[in-house]
């Protein structure tokens, strides 16, 4: 859901932001967007009014779903939650079909293999009033594992370039036969179009937001490289490996996610940037 609040020195700019806001809002399930266009920054009271009525469609829907099982739609009652929520005003109305649309998603999806999302949302990644400094750090909760297998993954590369520029072999055929990795297809790693693809990456690694130069790894790219670039390249995986090292050995920082899980399965929060 979206709140456009207007600033009266930038009227020129609201038709566009409208149609931004909007986007931001669309949602499965619903027709029109959940979108509100709240009044100016000066009525601060509107706005907080709004929210609150959000929030109360959905603490009743949360209330209504812990009574009980939820009822299957009806001609009558279109969607499961419409009996609990209280649509007064237009602000509660669009949080309602939000809510119960989003339930209505849950619910058809439990005859699928996958489970959905919680949330899809949309947040600034800059600070709104200093564009210049990041809004938030984004980090991925890793285990000893995990970490382990990273370091495996990376040593690999490193030694499969230092073995390709020794002994002439293409970039894929040197990494299979140095991987110490078990992969179902050996073959995949030698005919893998990009690192990616060889099987060797880990699954908790794949959709990540964001572009990795190892994993965009080819032949053609490898060969392309000077043997400075080359050499930076490795050297930059060996830092990442230091990296990993240290966060393994400490003992700070890592968090134990529910109290009766093994103290193997604590996780670390590790930095985006600081992943392959």
């Amino acid at each position: 859901m979206s709140f456009y609040i207007k600033h009266p020195h930038f009227s020129s700019y609201h038709g566009l932001a409208a149609r931004q806001f909007r986007r931001l809002a669309d949602n499965p399930g619903i027709q029109e967007p959940t979108y509100q266009e709240s009044v100016s920054t000066r009525a601060g009271d509107a706005f907080k009014r709004d929210l609150r009525g959000v929030f109360e469609v959905l603490e009743k829907q949360v209330a209504g779903t812990n009574r009980g099982p939820v009822p299957a739609p009806s001609p009558k009652i279109p969607y499961p939650c419409a009996e609990t929520v209280d649509s007064s005003s237009q602000v509660k109305a669009k949080a309602a079909d939000m809510v119960c649309a989003a339930l209505v998603q849950w619910i058809g999806s439990k005859t699928g293999q996958q489970a959905p999302r919680d949330i899809t949302a949309w947040a600034m990644d800059k600070d709104l009033l200093n564009f210049g400094m990041p809004a938030m750090s984004v980090r991925v909760l890793l285990n000893k594992r995990q970490l382990d297998s990273l370091r495996t993954v990376l040593r690999d590369v490193i030694d499969a370039g230092r073995r390709g520029r020794i002994g002439g072999e293409d970039f894929f055929t040197a990494l299979q036969a140095v991987s110490a990795t078990v992969v179902r297809d050996p073959d995949q790693i030698k005919n893998a179009r990009a690192l990616a693809n060889t099987g060797l990456i880990p699954d908790f690694l794949q959709g990540l937001p964001y572009t990795s130069q190892l994993m965009a790894m080819t032949n053609e790219l490898w060969q392309a490289w000077s043997p400075d670039e080359q050499d930076q390249f490795l050297r930059k995986l060996e830092g990442k490996i230091e990296y990993y090292v240290r966060v393994h050995d400490t003992q700070e920082g890592w968090v134990r996610l529910n109290p009766q899980d093994d103290p193997d399965e604590e996780v670390f929060p590790v930095l985006l940037e600081e992943l392959p």
